[in-house]
């Protein structure tokens, strides 16, 4: 071959190759930094690392929760309990979020809230199948909050929560960058803000270093500190979910809400799972988690939501309770004279209530065996409730 011919090519393949290069730098540079936030955020850190760290800096009280990455709830909580082995296991959705070890001084140390990996009956049996199977640690006592919307014809999905392939924790999947790398591109404030800050914060996570609210080291989830510091100058009620709770009832607005035959086949199911439980040596305690006073008297008046919301009311809670001997039932603020000031939103009861709740549990069960492994005595939580002025939120 004439060797000019042969260096004329090698420069063309050269050149090609140079701008080929030089084409794809401004994106590969992009995606590197992208990772780098979401890395010096936490944001990409495993749920494993997430848990290592925040018990090796338990005196800084790391918080944990996602703002870009898929926050993956179930995934963080599942890794929990194989991590703690629990004894005083906490189950449900966020609704249950705000039981902390505190309220249990005798377990404190065994206690692990894992609100928020069950957002259906098919949840809870996929999550009795992992205590079954041994693929999770059994604890000894078992707190599972159960919310009225399980129990409707149209609450019934096709993939669980806590299967496998859900489980998978997206910080270790190419699908999960991307995702991410795409929500970060459509937030760049917000990420540039968190990623500014994350030198300053030990929290993990664009919404916990944001907004100083996640979860801790035993699952419980804070409420941003900016709400709180809100609420110690002016405590007064406001529905904060969006659209509002009361809105979405009065208007059948969202899954939860619209209008839906019952599920007699669901209440089966959950009634079969807590026999499995039951059976597997557990002790029980079903908790039906408050409404907000307003959210509450717009359920019992609605004529849309009266078929399923009676069903709830007595076939739901007189089902389960005659299968659980020990029920948490104290759905209406004003059953406890209490005010729904202690509310984050319509469905969220804050930690104040959630603690007086327990009181009267306990209150009620103080002779019974569960109440001696659990709890010391009643005057132990009004202590803690007259320790703080917030409504929603202790301080400690």
């Amino acid at each position: 071959m004439n060797l000019s011919i042969f260096n004329s090519r090698e420069r063309v393949i050269t050149g090609f190759v140079i701008k080929f290069l030089l084409f794809l730098l401004p994106p590969m540079l992009l995606i590197g930094f992208a990772e780098y936030v979401l890395f010096q955020t936490g944001e990409s850190w495993p749920v494993e690392k997430v848990i290592e760290v925040q018990r090796r800096d338990s005196v800084e009280k790391v918080l944990y929760m996602r703002g870009i990455l898929s926050q993956q709830f179930n995934s963080y909580k599942i890794e929990g309990i194989k991590t703690f082995e629990p004894k005083l296991l906490i189950v449900g959705s966020s609704r249950v979020m705000k039981f902390r070890k505190e309220f249990f001084p005798s377990m404190a140390e065994e206690f692990y809230n894992a609100g928020g990996i069950l957002q259906c009956v098919g949840d809870f049996k996929a999550f009795v199948s992992l205590l079954e199977n041994k693929e999770i640690p059994i604890p000894e006592y078992l707190i599972v909050g159960i919310d009225p919307w399980w129990f409707k014809q149209d609450n019934i999905p096709s993939k669980t929560w806590l299967s496998k392939e859900r489980l998978i924790d997206h910080a270790t999947t190419l699908t999960g960058h991307q995702l991410a790398l795409r929500r970060l591109l459509l937030n760049p404030d917000k990420a540039k803000s968190a990623f500014m800050s994350s030198n300053s914060s030990h929290h993990l996570g664009v919404v916990a270093i944001l907004q100083e609210a996640g979860f801790r080291l035993d699952g419980s989830k804070s409420t941003s500190s900016h709400l709180v510091a809100e609420l110690d100058q002016n405590p007064v009620y406001e529905d904060r979910e969006q659209p509002p709770i009361i809105e979405r009832i009065r208007e059948q607005k969202t899954t939860r809400f619209t209008v839906s035959d019952v599920s007699l086949e669901n209440l089966e199911m959950m009634i079969d799972c807590f026999k499995i439980v039951k059976n597997l040596g557990v002790e029980v305690i079903a908790y039906f988690p408050p409404f907000s006073d307003e959210s509450y008297e717009a359920l019992e008046g609605s004529l849309p939501l009266a078929e399923w919301w009676h069903f709830y009311k007595e076939e739901v809670i007189n089902g389960i309770s005659s299968t659980v001997n020990n029920v948490i039932n104290l759905t209406y603020p004003k059953e406890m004279n209490q005010d729904q000031l202690l509310f984050i939103d319509g469905i969220h009861p804050g930690e104040i209530f959630v603690a007086l709740q327990i009181k009267y549990f306990f209150q009620k069960m103080e002779a019974e065996e569960i109440s001696k492994g659990l709890f010391t005595s009643p005057n132990y939580l009004d202590s803690l409730v007259r320790s703080t002025s917030n409504p929603i939120e202790f301080n400690f």
